[in-house]
C-alpha cells in the first residue's frame, strides 16, 4: 500500500511538472502586453534595429511590438514548449523573428555583447535566480549604448514578501492550485476561466524566493547610475494575479 501511494505521488508530481512546463500563458490577456508596449516602450524610441524579449513565453510582447515597430527581434525563453509554440506561429515566421532556448543569465556570451537597442521583459526577472546587481550586469552586457530597457517584474517590498510567502506555502501544502481555482473567479472576475486554470498550474511557486525580486535600492546605487539613466519607475497593483505589487521601469544604458 505504501509503495502504491508513493508511486501515485511520484506520478502526480511528474504530471504537475509537465503541466507547469506547458504553461506558456496561451490565455494571457493580450491587452496587458498591449498596454505595456504602449506605455513603457513606444514613448522612448521611434526606431529599433535589434530587440530581445527575455522570457518571451508565447510571444505576446513580440506581437504587440511588431504592430508599431519593424526590427529584428529575438525571443529567448528557458521553456522548449514556449519556443516551439512561437516557432509554429506563422506571423513570427513571416516577420523573421528568431527564437532561442536560453535562460536569461546564459546570455553573457561574447556574441551577445552590446547587441540590442531594445531589451524588454514581462513578468520574468523575479523568477530568474540571482540578485539585482547580477541581473543588471547581464542587461548592461547585452545592451548597446543608448539602448532602452523596459521591464515588468516584482519588487522586493514588504507587502510582496508577505503575499508570496503565503502563496508559496499554499503550493508547498499542495493546495495552491485548488485555492486559485476557487478564489480566482471571485478575485479576477474579468479574466477568463482558461487563464485562471493556467494560473493554478504554477507549481514553481512553491520554490518562489523573494531574494530574486528586484531590489529598489539598486536604482539609487552608484553602480546603477554609472551605467544607466532611469527614465521611468512605477509600482502598480498586480493586473493578473490577485493583489501583489508590480515594478515597471524603463532605463537607458549610458
Amino acid at each position: 500500500m505504501l509503495i502504491k501511494l508513493s508511486l501515485v505521488y511520484i506520478l502526480n508530481h511528474i504530471k504537475q511538472m509537465l503541466e507547469m512546463k506547458f504553461n506558456t500563458y496561451s490565455n494571457f490577456p493580450q491587452e496587458i502586453h498591449e498596454n505595456f508596449v504602449k506605455t513603457y516602450i513606444l514613448p522612448y524610441r521611434d526606431k529599433f534595429e535589434e530587440c530581445i524579449d527575455l522570457g518571451c513565453g508565447a510571444g505576446g510582447l513580440i506581437r504587440e511590438l511588431l504592430k508599431y515597430r519593424q526590427c529584428h527581434i529575438v525571443g529567448a525563453d528557458i521553456s522548449d514548449l514556449s519556443i516551439n509554440r512561437c516557432l509554429e506561429n506563422p506571423a513570427f515566421k513571416k516577420e523573421g523573428v528568431e527564437f532561442l532556448l536560453n535562460g536569461m543569465m546564459d546570455l553573457d556570451k561574447p556574441n551577445f555583447k552590446n547587441r540590442f537597442d531594445l531589451i524588454m521583459s514581462y513578468s520574468v526577472l523575479h523568477i530568474v535566480p540571482g540578485d539585482t546587481p547580477a541581473k543588471f550586469k547581464l542587461l548592461k552586457h547585452i545592451a548597446k549604448p543608448s539602448a532602452i530597457i523596459a521591464i515588468d517584474s516584482i519588487p522586493r517590498i514588504t507587502w510582496n514578501k508577505i503575499f508570496f510567502f503565503l502563496i508559496r506555502n499554499t503550493f508547498k501544502l499542495g493546495i495552491g492550485g485548488t485555492a486559485i481555482r476557487w478564489i480566482g473567479p471571485i478575485v479576477l472576475p474579468h479574466r477568463s476561466k482558461d487563464y485562471i486554470k493556467e494560473l493554478s498550474h504554477l507549481d514553481y511557486m512553491k520554490d518562489f524566493s523573494s531574494s530574486n525580486f528586484i531590489d529598489l535600492s539598486y536604482f539609487k546605487s552608484k553602480e546603477f547610475r554609472d551605467s544607466f539613466k532611469l527614465l521611468r519607475l512605477d509600482i502598480v497593483p498586480q493586473d493578473t494575479f490577485f493583489t501583489a505589487r508590480r515594478l515597471r521601469f524603463v532605463v537607458k544604458k549610458l
